[in-house]
């Protein structure tokens, strides 16, 4: 009788290891989604700001003559907005491509399109 009750407790006890481990790793699985979501909402939030921000700064620039908004300090500047006549990256890729002695790579074409 003995050993059966040892063996029932043992059963018990395997049965509520499983039981937690199942609910640990439930609220594991939780606190990833939660974590993802929130990041996903604070991104979609921030996107959001940004564009009225970056519209409200495009017509003030544009109003007030600026060709570019800068802040930050010297170790981290932000550009927040630049107008397309200051846009310097396709001269400044060339320029590296021709210094680095490295060609860029070619446009791929389009497919011919067979009948």
């Amino acid at each position: 009788m003995l050993q059966a009750i040892n063996c029932l407790r043992q059963a018990e006890r395997e049965s509520r290891e499983q039981a937690l481990e199942s609910k640990e790793k439930q609220l594991q699985r939780d606190s990833e989604d939660y974590q993802n979501d929130s990041q996903s909402e604070s991104q979609e939030v921030f996107r959001s700001v940004a564009a009225k921000v970056y519209a409200f700064l495009h017509d003030y620039a544009q109003q007030h003559g600026y060709t570019f908004v800068e802040r930050g300090s010297k170790d981290n500047p932000i550009i927040w907005y630049a107008a397309n006549s200051v846009d310097t990256t396709t001269a400044i890729v060339q320029a590296y491509n021709a210094k680095s002695g490295i060609a860029a790579p070619a446009k791929p074409t389009a497919p011919a399109l067979k009948n």
